[in-house]
């Protein structure tokens, strides 16, 4: 999936600053940019790197977590244009950091309900792991 994307391209033709990186799993090649644990750490600076990138990676993947338990459309397949599913990814993050410091329910306006037959469930729920 890295090696087709548009932002292996943007780190490999260095539109991106040199000190800005993604962190991968052991799946992925080393490259400048590409964060990837050592596969046989040696103690010290190796290990300290791995367990520093195993509790980065953790909280990444906690907060992909709590945006999939918000937002159900991004559990599975979202069958849109990549366009638009950029889109709605994008919108259920800012939709997400602005219900997560008051654990806020975003619930439809009634004009919504009115025109889409709407049920009155929240937009987003924060649920506590």
């Amino acid at each position: 999936m890295l090696s087709e994307s548009g932002i292996r391209q943007l780190f490999e033709r260095r539109y991106v600053p040199a000190n800005c990186h993604l962190l991968g799993d052991s799946g992925y090649p080393c490259k400048p940019w590409l964060l990837t644990p050592y596969l046989q750490p040696r103690q010290g600076p190796q290990l300290n790197y791995n367990r520093a990138h195993k509790t980065t990676r953790a909280v990444v993947e906690r907060g992909i977590g709590q945006l999939k338990r918000r937002f159900h459309v991004l559990h599975g397949e979202v069958r849109l244009r990549p366009e638009k599913v950029s889109k709605v990814i994008i919108a259920c993050a800012i939709l997400h950091n602005i219900c997560k410091p008051g654990d806020t329910d975003l619930r439809v306006s009634q004009d919504l309900k009115d025109s889409v037959g709407h049920l009155g469930q929240p937009l987003c729920r924060w649920s506590t792991p």
